[in-house]
């Protein structure tokens, strides 16, 4: 049987990686770097996380990254060597990074070596169509994935929630990103020291009667009798839904933060490590028939041959007997001469 090598974790692995990914303006970096902070001075859960940035195009990074896309591919000369704009050069680089994931699948592998339970946080670009609509990011997320538990954490600007349409698409970009990576996810309503109050949105979450009512308030348009049909389809969504209010000046929400991390990498193995396992199963499965079917092939290549051989005898044969014949009638001629 063909031996199938895939590289996925063990069952027992306490490594994580967590995939931060948020649009432009909410606070993404930030909340990386006021994450690190945390764990750096947790008491109950400290630990040095391994930062890894893959956002090509930013000039300042609120925390020193250990692996660094901007090392490997530079956005200013990737622009001018292929005439691209900042958004295709950017996915350009994660291209050319993807095509080498090699490099960043080996420093993980090492440093889980080193330390079984390391926690890897990666930064992704702000423009989140880069990374999550793009072949790369799927590419990268699915390394990680099949390399140590994933998850992927959605921050989301809060204050901007405050208005039930712009809270809804913000729901629908977590849900496409659910969708394209299918990995545990966590939405993060960063900038909750904005508006300490909390409870409308966390309302909208839970309650769908109050989501209706905060749209009836604004009118009934087109946008209003979407967001109320979207509410309804996502209603079951929400109560799976991991949240929480944080905020990246202050702190608040971040001591909440590691049993929730714990609980998507347990999600990660009930999940995604089963389908995982599945595939393999099935990649064995065809494996096997692939070894089935070429064995047939060689069944049917040597049925040939002896054919082929066959038939070439049958015409060897052939060809003495008219070469025999025509010995003969030589031999018969020349004999009549000589008479």
């Amino acid at each position: 049987m063909k031996r199938i090598m895939l590289n996925f974790p063990k069952s027992d692995t306490k490594a994580h990686a967590l995939i931060i990914i948020g649009m432009a303006g909410s606070g993404k970096s930030t909340f990386v770097s006021s994450l690190k902070n945390h764990l750096l001075l947790s008491k109950d859960h400290k630990q040095i996380p391994y930062m890894i940035n893959l956002d090509p195009a930013v000039s300042f990074v609120p925390f020193v990254p250990d692996l660094d896309i901007r090392t490997f591919h530079k956005h200013k000369e990737v622009m001018t060597k292929y005439k691209l704009g900042p958004n295709g050069a950017i996915m350009t680089c994660l291209n050319l990074f993807a095509a080498d994931i090699g490099k960043m699948i080996d420093a993980i592998e090492k440093k889980v070596a080193e330390n079984p339970s390391q926690l890897f946080i990666i930064d992704t670009p702000g423009q989140i169509e880069a990374f999550n609509w793009s072949a790369s990011g799927q590419i990268i997320a699915a390394a990680l994935a099949k390399t140590i538990p994933t998850s992927v954490l959605f921050v989301v600007d809060k204050p901007r929630c405050r208005n039930p349409n712009s809270f809804m698409s913000n729901m629908l970009f977590c849900i496409s990103v659910l969708f394209r990576l299918k990995l545990p996810i966590m939405l993060i309503f960063n900038k909750a020291d904005v508006e300490k109050d909390n409870q409308e949105v966390q309302n909208w979450l839970t309650d769908y009667d109050s989501f209706l009512k905060a749209i009836s308030s604004r009118g009934t348009g087109y946008l209003g009798s979407l967001s109320r049909s979207l509410c309804l389809a996502l209603d079951t969504f929400y109560k799976d839904l991991n949240y929480l209010f944080v905020s990246s000046i202050t702190g608040a929400g971040f001591e909440e933060l590691a049993p929730k991390f714990e609980k998507l990498r347990l999600e990660y193995f009930d999940v995604y490590y089963k389908d995982l396992l599945e595939k393999l199963d099935s990649l064995k499965v065809d494996a096997d028939d692939e070894e089935e079917e070429k064995a047939e092939e060689k069944k049917e290549e040597k049925k040939e041959e002896k054919a082929e051989k066959k038939e070439e005898k049958t015409e060897e044969k052939a060809e003495e007997k008219k070469e025999e014949k025509a010995e003969e009638k030589v031999n018969e001629a020349s004999e009549a001469s000589k008479d």
